[in-house]
C-alpha cells in the first residue's frame, strides 16, 4: 500500500519528467540519478517555502536548460 501524500504527486511528476529528459538527452543512469536526487532537493526546498506549483516547475525548467 502507498503511504505517499498525494499532494506531492504533480511534485514526482516534475522529478519524473526531469529524469526522463537526462534519458533523452543521452546522459548516463548514474546521471540520471544524480539528477533525480537534485530535482528532489529543488523541489523539497521550494516547497518549504511555500513556493507554488508554476513558479517550481520554472524553476526546474531553469535548472534543466
Amino acid at each position: 500500500m502507498n503511504h505517499a501524500d498525494p499532494r506531492l504527486a504533480p511534485a514526482q511528476a516534475i522529478v519524473d519528467a526531469a529524469m526522463q529528459t537526462a534519458r533523452d538527452r543521452g546522459e548516463s543512469a548514474r546521471m540520471v540519478g544524480t539528477i533525480g536526487d537534485s530535482i528532489r532537493q529543488l523541489v523539497t526546498d521550494r516547497i518549504k517555502t511555500f513556493m507554488d506549483p508554476i513558479s517550481l516547475a520554472a524553476a526546474v525548467i531553469w535548472w534543466l536548460e
